[in-house]
């Protein structure tokens, strides 16, 4: 979470900073004193837990973010699943999808195809053809969904065996 909240600051400060001057957040510090001031028309059903945690989250700047994104990117791809997809030359995924995101229903909770909203582990969201992914050095694409599945090449510099 320190990579996540870090970098969401700074990238959210970095998109604020840019707007039109009639836009009056400049900053996620903004924005969160914003939302508390109008708490009652701008978060009756969510909080801003999120925002609130990347304030305090350390900036990219600093010791503690630096050595969480080095981890990171050390357990993702030298000992996790990009090493794990070259070891076994892996090339293509079958993925599990589920339909796009379902309407908030405040007073009687999300419906979905699968019952209430909160019943799933998670849910990931059908991409259109053109979305790609880069994961640790191999991109992604999904030109393929149907129903709950979709088919994903795995387009990288991988070595490929000769068919027997």
């Amino acid at each position: 979470m320190t990579v996540l909240l870090g970098e969401f600051r700074l990238q959210l400060d970095a998109y604020l900073a840019g707007t039109p001057p009639d836009v009056k957040s400049r900053s996620l510090a903004d924005l969160v004193r914003y939302n508390r001031d109008n708490a009652a028309r701008e978060m009756p059903l969510f909080s801003q837990d999120l925002f609130e945690q990347a304030l305090l989250a350390p900036g990219t700047e600093t010791p503690q973010y630096r050595e969480a994104r080095a981890t990171a990117l050390r357990l993702a791809d030298a000992e996790g699943l990009s090493h794990l997809l070259r070891k076994h030359e892996v090339e293509a995924l079958l993925l599990p999808t589920a339909p796009l995101a379902w309407k908030i229903d405040a007073v009687n909770g999300d419906q979905t195809p699968y019952g209430r909203a909160g019943g799933m582990a998670s849910v990931s969201v059908r991409a259109p053809v053109r979305t790609c992914w880069f994961f640790a050095g191999l991109e992604m694409q999904a030109p393929w969904t149907h129903g709950m599945l979709s088919w994903s090449r795995l387009r990288s510099p991988m070595p490929r065996k000769p068919l027997k």
